[in-house]
């Protein structure tokens, strides 16, 4: 199945940035399927701020596409069916985990048919014959679930919309005014124009228009980054109202109360110099022109006067000028922005950490003095944190890192391009594939003829260190869809199964994986998990934070609870009884009795992933293309 061109313009709406309050994401998906062009368009939201309605959002956008790829009926609307069924586990699995509805519309284009099908308050609306109506009205709205599939038709030039309830609101009450224009820059200039300040942040989705054979367009409108939408208009120059010198205050003074006589000066000699003009053309003929002659005008002494008069005022307005913009300059230059520290003290105690997340720069904390960066570490120790420099960097590779796992001294890295890393003694070797892994997740190292990285799309691949490496290895249809996490314990695998939040486990992984048998099930994880890491028990942690130990397939003590971000990871081993979780942007250190002992901030923009060695006296922690190494 390849990617194609759409027949459709869009327009985007959205933001880069996700909400505080709610997961909402629109996408759009073209597809060649079965000889026919296929666009899938799907709006989301989930009115959940924590984490992990994220994960559930993006399940339900994976799914769509990933089972409308792999379904193996020659009909696309059958497909499309098949890929909705199939994502109502999840939309359910989400409601009863975060006790809030799914809002989800998607709509399956192959050319002029439109197939879509509603779960929640998500709208499918279409511009047609000027008008916009409601393609979900008579109950669809209400189902929590894909329930059924509406088909229709559009013609060219048609718009469809897929909106969240605030934005299909707006869309339907401003219908006139947002397609006065039937080009697509004019819709979204329209809708940034209309769209009120306060409430649009929340609109999401995406518009279609059908527009076969034409150079298709692509527009957003992103709200948190609107100045590059909106047309800029200069205001007209007025002297700023500022403090003046007593010389620069005259030359102003003197400035304004003469400019009306410079401009009678001037258009005095205009009017003299237009008289003599009048006089002064001559004919060419048969060709009826008459050119002006060109002479100098002649002024007498009184004229040349008032002409250096004028000379000299200008010269003084200039210089005018020139002081005020000096005077401006050095204003702004004693209205410097404050640095980290300053603002990072000004930030109240309980959200410093949140505020470190969104502002930190390892540049701008360089770029602090001595004294400034103790103060930073004063903030940060009001939060029972302390800042933690990194300079021990073992390696840096060319693309940034997604996820690593150690064995004994040797670190198996996966970058973000899909290509595996040894790292042995510092220096970086690059593993031979035929092929990279689209979108890795996550890496285990069971030997180094032994590695296991898991796709967003539900593979495994092995790297056995065989020319055809890396292989996809078959899996039970149990655990065979969906994004998965790895980790290794002795020569043992588990894979955690994040649609049916269960842990396998493969004992004595031999490069198969036949023998997965579920571990730990959804009825003791009683949450979706984070991360999970093995050192003779089972550790995990939740999407609430919470961390908790088994053994035996039973739960043994539910340890601590961290504040959980996008990103949190966690790692443990056997020889090393403490647990630690990194989870926005902070290292928290626990014992084996879930005791919390530190809490660390890494000096670094951002950290990926962190695992222990097997002697657990080393700590790795991946940021960006490098790779750090923390003695415990």
């Amino acid at each position: 199945m390849e990617t194609i061109q759409p027949n459709y313009d869009t327009i985007k709406i959205g933001r880069h940035d996700r909400l505080v309050d709610r997961y909402a994401e629109s996408e759009v998906h073209a597809l060649e399927s079965k000889g026919q062009n296929c666009v899938i368009a799907v709006t989301v939201e989930i009115d959940n701020p924590w984490h992990h309605a994220r994960e559930y959002g993006r399940q339900i956008i994976t799914a769509l596409v990933r089972e409308f790829v792999r379904a193996e009926s020659s009909s696309n609307l059958i497909r499309f069916e098949q890929s909705l069924k199939a994502t109502n586990s999840i939309i359910k699995q989400a409601k009863e985990k975060l006790n809030v509805p799914v809002n989800c519309v998607v709509a399956l284009l192959i050319n002029e048919e439109v197939h879509f099908a509603v779960a929640g308050n998500n709208k499918l609306l279409l511009w047609r014959n000027g008008d916009v109506t409601d393609a979900t009205s008579g109950g669809l709205e209400t189902e929590e679930q894909f329930s059924s599939v509406t088909s229709g038709d559009l013609n060219e030039g048609e718009w469809l919309m897929l909106a969240n309830k605030p934005l299909s609101h707006f869309l339907e009450n401003n219908e006139q005014e947002i397609w006065s224009d039937d080009d697509s820059e004019a819709i979204s200039a329209a809708i940034v124009e209309l769209s009120p300040v306060g409430e649009r942040e929340s609109f999401t989705g995406i518009l279609l228009r059908y527009a076969p054979g034409k150079l298709h367009r692509e527009l957003s409108v992103m709200w948190d980054t609107l100045e590059h939408l909106t047309p800029i208009k200069l205001p007209r120059f007025k002297f700023p109202n500022l403090p003046l010198s007593d010389t620069a205050a005259v030359v102003a003074g003197s400035s304004r109360a003469s400019w009306e006589f410079v401009k009678k000066l001037i258009s005095k000699i205009k009017e003299r110099g237009s008289k003599r003009a009048e006089n002064s053309s001559f004919d060419l003929g048969s060709n009826g022109f008459k050119l002006p002659r060109l002479s100098l005008p002649k002024f007498n002494i009184r004229s040349r006067i008032q002409i250096i008069a004028a000379v000299i005022l200008v010269a003084l307005i200039i210089v005018g000028v020139r002081t005020i913009v000096s005077r401006v300059n050095s204003t702004k230059e004693e209205q410097k922005a404050p640095n980290l520290a300053e603002q990072l003290v000004a930030t109240p105690v309980g959200q410093r950490i949140l505020f470190l997340n969104d502002r930190f720069s390892l540049e701008e904390y360089n770029a602090l003095s001595g004294d400034q960066k103790q103060t930073f570490a004063q903030a940060l120790a009001a939060e029972s944190v302390s800042p933690l420099i990194l300079n021990d960097l073992v390696s840096e590779l060319e693309t940034p890192v997604k996820a690593i796992d150690s064995l004994n001294d040797v670190l198996a890295v996966v970058d973000t391009s899909g290509q595996v890393w040894l790292i042995k003694e510092g220096q970086a070797i690059k593993v031979e594939q035929t092929v990279k892994i689209a979108d890795p997740i996550s890496i285990a190292i069971v030997a180094e003829d032994r590695i296991l990285v898991s796709d967003k799309t539900g593979n495994i691949w092995l790297l056995d260190a065989t020319p055809s490496q890396p292989l996809t290895l078959p899996l039970q249809a149990a655990v065979s869809s969906g994004p998965k996490l790895l980790q290794k314990f002795n020569r043992n695998v588990y894979v955690y199964h994040q649609a049916s939040n269960t842990i396998y486990r493969q004992v004595n992984f031999d490069k198969d994986l036949n023998g997965l048998k579920a571990l730990l099930k959804d009825d003791l994880l009683t949450l979706a998990l984070a991360d999970f890491a093995i050192n003779g028990r089972v550790v995990a942690l939740d999407v609430n934070g919470k961390v908790s130990s088994f053994a035996a397939g039973k739960l043994e003590s539910q340890q601590l609870t961290v504040p959980v971000q996008e990103g949190a990871h966690l790692t443990s081993v056997e020889t090393n009884s403490k647990i630690f979780v990194l989870s926005g942007g902070v290292l928290y250190i626990a014992d084996d009795k879930g005791v919390l002992q530190q809490s660390i901030f890494p000096l670094v923009d951002s950290v990926e992933d962190i695992v222990l060695d097997g002697s657990g006296k080393t700590l790795w922690l991946a940021t960006g293309k490098k790779i750090y190494r923390f003695t415990i």
